[in-house]
């Protein structure tokens, strides 16, 4: 879905910058390198991804498509898989140990900041921070939410850009 995608600048385009300019210009395109992707048993070494550039502040936008994990390497299924024991097919590679050991650790971790950034969010996000309390984990607010690690994380950045779940 994301090759037919990238033919036309405005599928992955913003709607608006944060400035508030509607006006984002295509800037071409960036090379993301994820590890162990493959489709149709095929490797998948470069994944290209749009930018854009803001007319009003200038700012540069790049849009990762929504099987690519932000700042991890890897696409969302792998780390889901892998941070949450879930089985891992015959075919996929594995995963260095100490990579999962940390992304199980980030998920251990207190999710107290992305707890306060649904609460300030309000809507149904409120009431889900409300559900979890004030020290949930991060892997709690994941059980909570019903959701996905990527939908969660995707979320979050949305909110808060710069607030990780990962």
């Amino acid at each position: 879905m994301h090759l037919p995608m990238l033919k036309s600048p405005d599928s992955y385009r913003p709607k608006a910058c944060r400035c508030g300019c509607e006006r984002l210009q295509g800037h071409g395109l960036r090379e993301r390198h994820p590890l162990e992707l493959v489709v149709d048993g095929q490797p998948i070494p470069v994944v290209n991804i749009r930018v854009f550039l803001c007319a009003g502040c200038g700012a540069t936008w790049r849009v990762l498509p929504a099987f690519l994990a932000r700042c991890l390497w890897r696409t969302w299924d792998v780390v889901e898989r892998e941070a949450l024991d879930k089985p891992r097919p015959r075919s996929a590679p594995a995963v260095p140990r100490r990579t999962v050991q940390r992304w199980r650790a980030r998920l251990a971790q207190s999710a107290r900041l992305p707890v306060q950034v649904l609460v300030v969010a309000g809507g149904l996000v409120r009431d889900l921070a409300e559900r979890v309390g004030l020290e949930p984990t991060r892997k709690e607010l994941l059980a909570a939410s019903g959701g996905s690690l990527a939908a969660l994380a995707v979320l979050l950045h949305r909110l808060a850009p710069g607030v990780r779940l990962m």
